[in-house]
């Protein structure tokens, strides 16, 4: 029994470490201009984009006036934590797909006209998108995130095949192609 508990211990303590030390990322926190709603999008490996800043081991992203970040950093992919901030401090909350509030908006869409959060946010190698307003206004303002998107890709590929919502493989909203 003594061994399997002293197996299991060092088991949990390796993959800890091996998270720790080769999988897990650097926080990221993206900072808004106050009062800002509308899509935002980072454009990942930028060559004329500045790198992220980093306080305290955390990516700050400072996102500008017209939502549209240019970086150099480099995307990154696994476990972190990211969060999203008005320049004034005010934290927002990302509201996932299958979160209660949704549900609360139908119910009552004039009590949450008001209330500002994150949501619809999508990641892939070159782009980091997500919507920042009320979710009474969720379609508008996905819909004008995807125009953007579809308008950004018909200059230069930051969608390519495969890096759409999901495992979408050929999604025609991130292409010229009908």
């Amino acid at each position: 029994m003594r061994k399997i508990i002293i197996g299991l211990f060092t088991g949990v303590l390796f993959g800890w470490i091996v998270w720790n030390i080769f999988l897990r990322n650097v926080d990221e926190n993206y900072v808004l201009p106050a009062g800002y709603t509308g899509g935002v999008f980072v454009l990942f490996n930028e060559t004329k984009g500045e790198g992220a800043n980093t306080r305290d081991g955390v990516r700050i992203y400072s996102i500008p006036k017209d939502g549209v970040l240019r970086t150099s950093s480099k995307q990154q992919r696994g476990g972190r934590d990211v969060k999203y901030y008005y320049a004034d401090g005010t934290q927002l909350r990302y509201l996932w797909p299958s979160d209660i509030i949704w549900e609360l908006c139908e119910a009552e869409p004039d009590f949450w006209s008001d209330s500002i959060f994150v949501f619809a946010g999508r990641t892939s190698e070159k782009v980091h998108w997500f919507c920042v307003g009320s979710p009474v206004d969720k379609e508008r303002l996905a819909t004008e995130a995807l125009a953007f998107l579809n308008e950004m890709n018909s200059q230069t590929t930051i969608l390519e095949e495969g890096d759409s919502v999901g495992k979408v493989v050929r999604n025609p909203i991130f292409t010229s192609e009908e």
